[in-house]
């Protein structure tokens, strides 16, 4: 993602901290706001593959870098449109993409990620409804 494309995302002084993804994530699932990136990479991750990935992190927490920078770029995000766009545009870089991500799926699911901001998004549309 370019610069400036990161940079249209970040929380100006017009948007209320409690607007953002990572405002409404901590506050959804009861999360302190220093556990956001962890709590939403094991939230996001491939299910099935829970275990493995554990094992991974306890060896080599760098192998989620790529996740977590992705996490990280959501927080200021105000809208559901601006997390795909966000997700849409991330591309971890090719040494990232190693058979373990690819075929093995120890990675975080970009799927549930989309879930997860899909309904934090819309269930605060609809409560201000």
């Amino acid at each position: 993602m370019t610069e400036m494309a990161i940079s249209s995302f970040a929380c100006g002084p017009e948007v209320a901290a409690s607007d953002s993804f990572s405002s409404k994530y901590c506050q959804r699932f009861q999360c302190p706001a220093e556990d956001y990136e962890r709590d939403v990479l094991w939230r996001c991750m491939v299910p099935l593959r829970k275990p493995l990935a554990r094992l991974v992190w306890l060896t080599n927490q760098g192998y989620f870098d790529s996740d977590i920078e992705l996490i990280t770029e959501l927080k200021h995000a105000t809208s559901f449109s601006q997390v795909r766009e966000i997700i849409n545009c991330f591309s971890a870089p090719p040494v990232v993409e190693s058979f373990a991500r690819r075929r093995l799926k120890i990675r975080m699911s970009k799927a549930k990620l989309l879930s997860v901001a899909n309904a934090l998004f819309h269930q605060s549309a609809a409560k201000s409804a």
